[in-house]
């Protein structure tokens, strides 16, 4: 009887581990390959300090007029479709200076919310 319901249980686990399926669009922190969630987890608590208008942090012309609090100067830096061309995603990845500056830096799944947006065409959803 006793090997009856461990076999019993260990076939319930396998079944329902077979089926289970994580969605890999929100990420452990809620995170999501949206602008709106980008945007909110990252740009605004990460960027827009230096990158917004007016900048009182570097200056009228530094930081490459960029303000992350507008979508349409965002998307400008994008190739949308394509992560690996793009302006926005090198500089939190690779290019350097690696943004954001005097930070540790972006998480990988920061990183990978960027890719993913950029890839899905870097919409302002």
């Amino acid at each position: 009887m006793k090997n009856l319901v461990a076999v019993t249980v260990l076939a319930s686990v396998c079944a329902l581990s077979c089926n289970y399926r994580k969605d890999k669009s929100t990420t452990t922190t809620g995170l999501t390959a949206t602008y709106s969630s980008i945007n909110s987890n990252i740009f605004i608590p990460k960027c827009v300090s230096c990158h917004t208008s007016p900048n009182t942090y570097c200056g009228a012309t530094a930081c490459g007029s960029l303000d992350t609090s507008v979508y349409s100067q965002v998307a400008a830096r994008t190739s949308a479709g394509s992560p690996s061309s793009s302006n926005l995603y090198l500089r939190v990845t690779t290019q350097a200076p690696v943004m954001p500056l005097n930070a540790s830096g972006l998480s990988a799944e920061e990183q990978q919310a960027i890719f993913n947006w950029i890839l899905n065409g870097a919409r302002n959803n």
